[in-house]
């Protein structure tokens, strides 16, 4: 059963905050996701309320299961997408040095943490990412924090802000966006093939196969859906309903299995964001399995108490509880 309702409201100018974390041996500390294929420092994006150095406590208090005494931010860089409206600025504060046995205590959605040798980050981690972690390094040592130049939104950017990235306007009908994996390309509202879908979703979900109408349930009832493809293969979908208001839902997201862990989610979930927004939705509601409470996290999502009422013979009036 899902473990929480989750809701996103839209955001502006949005702010991440991170922590560059060393051993003794001046190693750095990057933690390995379970929903994309390069590493990352801890950090995440600052919340209401809260400083940017508030929010890369909390992030390295989530993420790792460690309190630290965060120290003096040592990187900013902004970045922005071309054609986007909104853009990202990115803090990196000095975590300090913790022992390298420190047994971290992972958040789900987490793989792994590791300390890696400064020049061994770039095969682990984006170029931004890498570029942002030497940047960090060069401060400690000078004492100086350091700008670096703007750069364009990478998907790491745009995952870790959260849904504040979105473009204010909808793109049309069959539009196409090239997913973090070079050859899978998002499409907008593209037209549904039934058995195919069918198949994608059973197949992600354990199910039994069965035709299902996916494509006049959409024109009726989809305020959005995206698909994820390979060459003319769908890999990946995910669709939003609404309730011809302020709020909507996203349902059924879904990477095929052997093409998970690319990035392909996260898209997919920041794209729907981005539609849902420009039809005038105010909130977009999910619900999800523990493992993946970092990836809606990421994208935006925060926890809401919540329930869910079961209404087949099997359940009755029993109404799920949700810790």
């Amino acid at each position: 059963m899902p473990a929480r309702v989750e809701t996103a409201a839209p955001a502006l100018r949005p702010i991440t905050a991170g922590a560059v974390i060393r051993d003794e041996a001046g190693r750095v500390l990057l933690v390995e996701t379970s929903y994309r294929p390069d590493w990352l420092t801890p950090g995440g994006s600052v919340e209401a309320g809260e400083s940017p150095r508030e929010a890369a406590a909390r992030e390295v208090r989530e993420e790792l299961g460690v309190a630290l005494s965060i120290g003096r931010p040592l990187v900013m860089q902004w970045a922005q997408e071309p054609g986007d409206d909104h853009g990202v600025l990115h803090l990196a504060y000095d975590g300090g040095v913790v022992d390298a046995s420190t047994p971290f205590r992972l958040e789900p959605g987490l793989a792994s943490a590791r300390f890696v040798a400064p020049a061994a980050v770039q095969a682990l981690a984006s170029a931004t990412t890498a570029a942002r972690v030497e940047a960090a390094l060069r401060a400690i040592a000078s004492g100086a924090s350091v700008e670096l130049p703007e750069a364009a939104s990478t998907s790491s950017d745009i995952a870790r802000a959260g849904t504040a990235t979105a473009r204010s306007a909808s793109a049309p009908d069959g539009a196409q966006e090239r997913s973090a994996h070079p050859q899978v390309v998002l499409r907008s509202r593209f037209a549904v093939d039934d058995a195919v879908l069918s198949r994608l979703h059973a197949e992600a979900f354990g199910g039994v196969e069965r035709l299902q109408p996916w494509a006049a349930r959409l024109e009726r009832h989809g305020v959005a859906w995206i698909g994820a493809f390979e060459g003319a293969e769908l890999v990946g979908f995910v669709h939003a309903c609404g309730d011809g208001g302020a709020h909507a839902f996203l349902l059924d997201a879904v990477v095929r299995s052997d093409r998970q862990g690319r990035g392909i989610g996260r898209r997919l979930v920041d794209r729907l964001v981005r539609e849902v927004r420009a039809v005038g939705c105010e909130w977009l509601h999910v619900d999800h399995e523990p493992q993946l409470a970092r990836l809606y996290r990421a994208c935006g999502f925060r926890p809401t108490a919540a329930g869910v009422l079961r209404l087949d013979a099997a359940e009755g009036h029993r109404v799920g509880r949700r810790d």
